[in-house]
């Protein structure tokens, strides 16, 4: 498929698929910063992993789309049940990138 008939395709959509990409991976951090069995791997190796530019970029995002830093995410996800209820953390729906 081109890239013209993939961008007419979703066209109609509320967000372009750049963020619909972008918002996908943002959740799969998220989730995977939360899992106990990856706490060993450096923020930045999970990041990698989903294809972010850079581990900068990646903690601005991350950061913008849930209002905390991955690594903040990640150690009140593995804190106990206490902490863990003081700053939940969902990534919001992304907004539509402008056209270029």
């Amino acid at each position: 498929m081109s890239q013209r008939g993939l961008h007419a395709l979703f066209g109609d959509q509320q967000l372009s698929i750049a963020a619909r990409i972008r918002h996908s991976r943002l959740e799969r951090a998220h989730a995977d910063l939360a899992r106990g069995e990856l706490s060993g791997q450096p923020v930045q190796a999970i990041a990698a992993r989903l294809r972010s530019s850079s581990a900068t970029a990646f903690s601005r995002a991350f950061r913008e789309a849930c209002g905390i830093t991955p690594t903040e995410h990640r150690a009140l996800s593995l804190a106990p049940t206490a902490r863990r209820a003081q700053r939940p953390c969902t990534p919001g729906t992304p907004r539509r990138a402008a056209p270029a």
